[in-house]
């Protein structure tokens, strides 16, 4: 039975103040460091045989933590991306409220079909993240894999496996460094969501 270990990456200053990030490339904070390095010595006691990640730097940096200490590199999979958000990205909730009141709206109500201009929307996040992990996991089906990723991203992954409908994906939190696990055999399972014990 495969198990692909989620992690959402660390902060960066835009989690800090709430800004949309989608694919802006924004680095890790020094907290966030600090996180990356929590989640790594969480997970080295595993026999981790590969470790695959967005190409954003946040990702990466976090996901490249984790590989030292198994002695690999990394691979990076665009399609571990964050949803792009359009001409939201880089504003906080507010100011996209204030500039853009009727979309926000419109959004909240039709969430899934809403589409930001320039953005995704969530059903092409959730297609493209969905493959990406089912063909990790068919590439190594009976080991041990890290896939760091984004906490927009990894929602819409586990909302599918538990087939959960667009208002209830909403419904659980994914903190910087947040672990979650999921495994397969003849079908998907969740083993944990939003696991933050290696950061208390």
């Amino acid at each position: 039975m495969g198990r692909i270990y989620i992690v959402r990456h660390g902060e960066t200053e835009w989690n800090k103040h709430g800004r949309y990030q989608g694919q802006k490339d924004i680095p890790l904070s020094k907290e966030g460091k600090h996180q990356a390095e929590r989640i790594a010595l969480r997970l080295a006691s595993r026999k981790i045989k590969a470790v695959f990640s967005s190409d954003l730097q946040r990702a990466k940096c976090t996901a490249e933590k984790i590989a030292s200490y198994h002695k690999i590199s990394i691979e990076t999979n665009e399609s571990l991306r964050e949803m792009s958000f359009g001409i939201w990205e880089g504003l906080t909730r507010k100011e996209i409220q204030e500039k853009y009141p009727e979309l926000y709206q419109q959004r909240k109500t039709l969430w899934e079909t809403t589409r930001i201009p320039g953005a995704e929307t969530p059903g092409e996040v959730q297609k493209r993240i969905v493959d990406c992990l089912q063909k990790i996991n068919d590439m190594h089906p009976n080991d041990e894999i890290v896939v760091v990723s984004h906490g927009g991203a990894i929602r819409l992954a586990i909302g599918f496996f538990l087939k959960l409908d667009s208002n209830q994906i909403h419904r659980f939190q994914l903190d910087n460094a947040g672990l979650s696990i999921i495994s397969h055999k003849h079908d998907w399972f969740i083993e944990a969501i939003n696991d933050t014990g290696h950061l208390a």
